[in-house]
């Protein structure tokens, strides 16, 4: 009944608290009393987040999960990712959707720590893009044969020598704000 009036002083419709706990149970195995225990805090964040409730849940549940931080942590997160937003002139709920919506992605091409992870996401909005197309680009990058049929047609559709090398090293090495610097590089030098 606590977490009723919440969400319904927070503006949430009591639809929203079972899509929390059922998010958190089925997708993340957090026990359903605790998933309950957690709702209000993550409907919270989901407003100064800027994110759906669905997004808030996935982001709740990675950051419990993965990054084993208690809702706490996840409160001076929000903060952190916050105050960088700002600093670096990117949109905070962009980052914070990036995260939630592409964790698999981001933890498989830019490491595994939450600050890597982070610095990964805001990078890539500074740069004007979503992670997802830097996933996309880097997982085509990967498929050798994909990858050097397409550097072959581009180099014939715009007459121009292309080396993505060292692209392949970068999405190895796991180094997606230096993969994102050289598509850059590459695409300035073929344009």
């Amino acid at each position: 009944f606590k977490q009723r009036n919440a969400s319904i002083d927070l503006g949430y419709a009591e639809s929203d608290v079972l899509d929390i706990t059922q998010t958190l149970n089925t997708e993340f195995a957090i026990g359903v009393n605790t998933a309950a225990e957690l709702t209000d805090e993550i409907l919270r964040n989901a407003r100064v987040q800027g994110l759906a409730v669905q997004e808030a849940s996935n982001l709740s549940g990675i950051l419990r999960n993965v990054f084993d931080l208690s809702i706490d942590q996840q409160r001076l997160f929000t903060d952190q990712v916050t105050l960088l937003s700002a600093q670096n002139k990117v949109l905070a709920p962009q980052v914070f959707k990036d995260i939630a919506t592409h964790a698999e992605d981001l933890y498989l091409f830019s490491g595994s720590s939450l600050q890597e992870i982070t610095r990964t996401v805001i990078q890539t909005r500074r740069l004007g893009m979503s992670f997802d197309k830097v996933a996309s680009a880097a997982r085509g990058i990967l498929d050798f044969e994909t990858s050097l049929r397409g550097e072959l047609e581009a180099e014939i559709l715009l007459g121009k020598d292309l080396d993505l090398t060292r692209l392949r090293q970068l999405a190895y090495q796991k180094d997606s704000v230096g993969f994102q610097k050289e598509m850059a590089t590459q695409l300035g030098r073929a344009g």
